[in-house]
């Protein structure tokens, strides 16, 4: 076996916003509602980095998982033509990735936003007199496979040469470190002026997609794309 170094190089996310101190002391709640605002927001900020990320400052110079697959012609299937909408799909389209899918990968999973789930998946499988329900407590699954939902994946309208679904194993393809988790930060005088209390939220993290096959071989995540 040979090894390849990857390298992580820590970008940073802030989010911030002002709130009026009259707010802060008539309702303590809204500090720690504006907090879990900024985590949510950062997290899918990061996400949209992961899956959508073209290289550009808007994500961190992060080139996401969907153009890696769409520049290596051996890990995606494309779907039969005129199937570019979620509404369209059949099940020989999802049975194309699973068709390329390498025998390495032990542990498959679809990933899918909820609306191509629902338009695409559950839609085949109640059609054909099957179920898609939590399985003993395991999550939806499709073609004997577990899926998992990411809402910053491809949703409704034409999808054509663009990533519908993914199956595979993300944890293979590629690699996520944190080097500075997730914080915040509180100034009351930075905007003293106006009476307002500065929130800032910040996290330092880096992802790297470094094995999406190649133009004749499959890496561990196949994507279906839009025809």
């Amino acid at each position: 076996p040979s090894a390849t170094d990857i390298r992580l190089v820590a970008k940073k996310l802030t989010v911030s916003t002002r709130v009026s101190n009259e707010l802060l002391a008539d309702a303590a709640a809204v500090g720690d509602w504006v907090i879990a605002e900024f985590a949510t927001a950062i997290g899918e900020k990061l996400d949209q980095a992961a899956v959508n990320g073209d290289g550009t400052s808007t994500y961190g110079g992060v080139n996401g998982i969907a153009a890696k697959l769409l520049l290596s012609a051996g890990s995606y299937h494309q779907a039969d033509t005129d199937h570019d909408t979620f509404e369209e799909l059949v099940v020989a389209d999802f049975l194309g990735c699973v068709a390329k899918l390498p025998t390495y990968v032990t542990s498959p999973r679809w990933y899918i936003s909820s609306y191509g789930f629902a338009q695409s998946m559950q839609r085949l499988d109640l059609g054909a007199g099957g179920r898609v329900s939590f399985e003993n407590g395991t999550g939806f699954q499709f073609l004997g496979y577990p899926v998992t939902i990411s809402n910053v994946m491809a949703k409704s309208g034409d999808q054509s040469n663009n990533v519908m679904a993914m199956l595979g194993d993300a944890s293979l393809a590629g690699m996520y470190g944190i080097r500075s988790a997730f914080q915040t930060k509180i100034s009351t005088e930075r905007y003293v002026e106006y009476d307002q209390t500065l929130y800032l939220g910040l996290a330092r993290a880096e992802m790297v997609w470094h094995s999406t096959g190649s133009a004749t071989e499959a890496g561990p995540l196949v994507a279906l794309v839009g025809h």
